[in-house]
């Protein structure tokens, strides 16, 4: 339960009740006793509000900020703390004028955690859900070094990047699943509402009927006979994959699978190489060891294929390899990678040559996108208006038929 129902009583016999959540319940039954109110009854809420309330919040307690709310609140942060605002007065300060309510909840749960105390890196590190683990181990780094504003322009910067780049690939994935989606809705619209009352309409005449209109007025006649049992068997098979892909299993498997996907497949793999060499970068560049740059990047590549292949990495560094070295070794990066990678190991700067990996293969991304949806919207338009233009065809073309056979 993420809410608990709690009725307090003074001295004088006057009652209050009220909801308070889970995690500040202690807090706010002290907060009760100082104003004299003993508390007489906390129990879970169990009512149907208080049980929407609980998903509603243990749904946002899985999210994460986005990356460009994340690259704002980094941005007005170290604004504030140039400025000489004490840390806690600036996080409270942007969490209350923060859009995301995610993030509005994490930095108050943060506050509360500085006024008790905590480091500040810790009391990030402690929200792991809603931010990524470079702000925890960066910012540990810049209290260490004393450079924390500049740890907040490497966190901005690095999350205006990822937001940008993050956002021209979420549009070539919106696009065309949109127009799929409203294609099969048009299509199954005319084979369940429309088809159905030509099909009467030629049933009246007896007349002999071509192929194409035979194979639709078949194809709607299974649709509508077996329509909840189609929807049923879809159901059944989108809550099977789930559960199988949420498995350590299917997960490791759908994501293998996912980099070798037609298209698609070549689009994921430069997002992510450009993502994990960012990351480094940013990483190294903050002073943290290649080690533990390598454990952080590993959870941000967001694909167990690839954070195991990082893993393997970062084992081979520990026993005495090299980066370069072992990522020859992994299939999953290209060439081009492991070649850069050893030109900065050798020179010292491999801070800058994964900058560079980043830059390229995002460069890369925004290019593959752009021709991507270039020759995607054409496609889609011949395909969709091919599929209406059967079903509309094969209805229009008895017509001519059923005429001839009336004379």
């Amino acid at each position: 339960m993420s809410e608990f129902v709690f009725e307090a009583r003074d001295g004088e016999g006057g009652r209050q009740s009220g909801v308070i959540s889970a995690a500040d319940a202690r807090e706010a039954v002290e907060n009760l006793r100082q104003r004299g109110l003993y508390v007489i009854r906390l129990e879970p809420d169990r009512s149907l509000p208080g049980l929407v309330r609980a998903a509603r919040r243990r749904r946002e307690a899985g999210r994460r900020a986005s990356y460009r709310e994340l690259a704002v609140f980094f941005r007005q942060f170290v604004t504030l703390f140039a400025a000489g605002v004490p840390v806690r007065d600036a996080i409270v300060t942007l969490a209350n004028q923060s859009n995301d309510k995610v993030l509005a909840q994490a930095l108050r749960s943060i506050a509360d955690d500085l006024r008790a105390g905590v480091a500040l890196s810790d009391a990030f590190a402690n929200r792991g859900a809603a931010f990524p683990p470079i702000v925890g181990s960066l910012l540990r780094a810049g209290e260490a070094s004393g450079a924390l504003d500049e740890i907040g322009e490497r966190l901005a910067a690095h999350f205006e990047r990822e937001d940008a780049v993050g956002r021209k690939l979420r549009v070539a994935v919106t696009y065309p699943a949109t127009v799929l989606v409203v294609a099969f809705c048009v299509v199954t619209f005319l084979l369940i509402a429309v088809v159905p009352k030509f099909a009467d309409f030629f049933a009246q005449f007896n007349a002999p009927l071509p192929w194409p209109t035979r194979l639709v007025l078949a194809v709607s006649a299974f649709v509508r006979r077996w329509f909840w049992l189609l929807a049923a068997v879809a159901a059944v098979g989108a809550i099977a994959f789930r559960r199988w892909r949420r498995s350590e299993r299917g997960l490791l498997a759908w994501d293998s699978r996912q980099l070798n996907l037609p298209y698609f497949g070549p689009l994921l793999r430069k997002r992510i190489i450009g993502r994990i060499a960012r990351t480094l970068a940013t990483l190294l560049a903050g002073g943290l060891p290649v080690l533990d740059a390598l454990v952080i990047a590993a959870q941000v590549a967001e694909n167990r294929a690839v954070s195991a292949a990082i893993a393997r990495c970062e084992s081979a560094l520990r026993s005495g390899g090299t980066l370069h070295g072992q990522l020859r070794n992994e299939p999953v990066f290209p060439p081009l990678v492991s070649e850069l990678v050893a030109a900065g190991e050798e020179t010292g700067a491999l801070d800058a040559m994964l900058v560079k990996v980043a830059d390229y293969y995002d460069s890369e991304v925004e290019t593959t996108v752009t021709r991507m949806t270039a020759l995607l919207e054409p496609a889609l338009i011949v395909v969709v208006g091919a599929i209406v233009g059967i079903v509309i065809i094969s209805v229009v073309w008895p017509m001519f038929a059923i005429l001839r056979y009336i004379q």
